[in-house]
């Protein structure tokens, strides 16, 4: 599902990669620190849902300085010039922005969620050779870091914390246990669950069906499968 329309994304990817290099090139603020303000900012969940006054109303500089003058990195009477408005570089900084952009619209992911999903500087490590390449090769390259660390599903971690193991989640809610464990090794994708099998696990953990969603759709988890080493089973 596509964060929003397509016919924002072009000018998206160039404000926020103007964003990054302006932000880290002119400023030096680190791109780790830049990202992870931008993503819990009010101006990174309107860009998110793309908000045609972000994403395609001012420019990436202006994006930029109003997010460091929130965060008070720089001073609200920074002199701040048409040229610098107009500026940009295509450096590495610029790349990493313009194909995050893309991978959050493509995934339709939060800024937030994908901060948390990937370390930004992994994704800078990208940059050679796949600045050369074909975004969505780009695209599957994030997608592979993030599920490295992709740590526990929320399946697994709601059903740990209710002090529950496979064999007992199995047994109070009907769900097969082969279903639960492909669900939390992610050989599954619990967001393709039937609603009647999701309604039956919550019954169980005491959540809310929101709350078991993984945030990488289903074909990222069958790439998962065949490029990432599996996760042990668990039939305790």
């Amino acid at each position: 599902m596509r964060a929003y329309s397509e016919l924002y994304l072009p000018d998206a990817q160039h404000n926020l990669a103007t964003l990054f290099d302006w932000s880290c090139n002119h400023q030096d603020v680190p791109l780790a620190t830049v990202f992870s303000l931008f993503a819990n900012s009010s101006i990174g969940r309107r860009f998110g849902s793309g908000d045609p006054a972000i994403v395609a109303g001012r420019s990436g500089v202006e994006l930029a300085f109003e997010l460091l003058i929130d965060q008070g990195l720089i001073a609200p009477d920074y002199p701040i010039s048409q040229t610098t408005l107009d500026c940009f570089a295509r450096s590495p900084e610029y790349w990493v922005g313009w194909v995050t952009a893309y991978f959050q619209w493509s995934e339709g992911l939060t800024f937030s969620q994908l901060n948390d999903l990937v370390n930004i500087n992994d994704v800078a490590q990208l940059y050679h050779p796949y600045h050369e390449m074909d975004i969505r090769q780009t695209c599957d390259a994030i997608a592979a870091l993030a599920l490295k660390n992709r740590g526990e599903t929320n399946l697994k971690r709601i059903r740990v914390a209710a002090g529950l193991s496979q064999r007992d989640l199995s047994r109070m809610s009907g769900v097969s246990l082969r279903s639960i464990q492909h669900y939390e090794q992610r050989q599954k994708c619990i967001n393709k669950a039937s609603m009647e099998t999701v309604l039956q696990l919550c019954a169980c953990l005491c959540c809310d069906p929101r709350d078991l969603m993984e945030p990488l759709g289903q074909e990222r988890y069958e790439y998962a499968v065949v490029q990432l080493p599996p996760i042990g089973q668990e039939d305790s």
